[in-house]
């Protein structure tokens, strides 16, 4: 994932975008908003008495809360407020039984928040002001550092926890088949020149898609509903039938560093 494909968030010079709202921009108070610059939570850890000192039991992390407030634009007529709020009551709606994604960009974080509370708004007489409070349901930001294999071929993964990659087989290919670790992954069709397959192990799909339009469909029918995931450690890619060219094959993934 990249800073522009998170649900929103805040860039270098202090606005919140939301790529998936037409990449509606705000201005972030910065004086008025709490932000967490930073990937850490409060820290709470169990010990007990050891032979040779204290042994430590675990560590949890407390969510952190946190606020931010935004303006609109200058000028704005009163359809075009009204707009604005619908559109940040329809997002922070979403948001009350899933999490989103909200990336800092000079920080390179990302974090999983939920939101939480009424949102606050006040109406000037040619701009809006809101106030968006929202509280992380993962204990830490994410570093996120890209990792890929081409072909056959491995890499040591550094992920504190199982994270999901994105698989690319390029045609011409007639029933391919690739594995990951202990994982085959087949694909039971043609895959014909300029054209390839996507495999996402984060959203369990698989799409075909001609490469030189875009345009894409389902492609779960031919596919073996095989989503490994990247594991800490060493992960081997192997191409093992229906590819003539091993480097048409390449994976990626976002190793989740704290």
């Amino acid at each position: 994932m990249t800073i522009q494909e998170s649900d929103f968030y805040m860039t270098t010079n202090g606005f919140l975008i939301f790529p998936k709202l037409d990449n509606m921009k705000l201005l972030i108070n910065i004086s008025e908003s709490t932000i967490p610059a930073m990937a850490e939570a409060l820290e709470a850890t169990a010990t007990i008495p050891g032979k040779d000192g204290e042994i430590v039991l675990n560590t949890t992390y407390s969510p952190i809360s946190f606020n931010l407030v935004i303006y609109t634009d200058d000028n704005l007529s009163v359809s075009e407020k009204l707009d604005y709020e619908n559109k940040l009551t329809n997002f922070c709606d979403e948001m009350k039984n899933t999490t989103k994604i909200f990336a800092i960009q000079n920080a390179n974080k990302f974090y999983k928040v939920k939101y939480s509370g009424l949102l606050e708004k006040e109406n000037f007489p040619m701009h809006l002001k809101f106030n968006l409070p929202f509280k992380t349901s993962s204990a830490y930001g994410y570093d996120m550092t890209k990792k890929t294999i081409t072909g056959n071929g491995s890499k040591t993964s550094n992920t504190i926890k199982p994270c999901g990659f994105q698989c690319v087989i390029k045609g011409p290919a007639t029933n391919p088949v690739i594995s990951l670790n202990d994982y085959d992954m087949e694909y039971s069709n043609v895959i014909l020149a300029g054209n390839q397959l996507i495999i996402d192990t984060n959203n369990s799909t698989a799409v075909l898609e001609e490469i030189s339009t875009g345009i894409k469909s389902n492609a779960m029918r031919f596919y073996n509903h095989q989503f490994p995931k990247i594991t800490k450690g060493t992960n081997k890619l192997s191409v093992l039938s229906g590819i003539n060219t091993a480097s048409n094959v390449s994976m990626s993934w976002y190793d989740l560093v704290l």
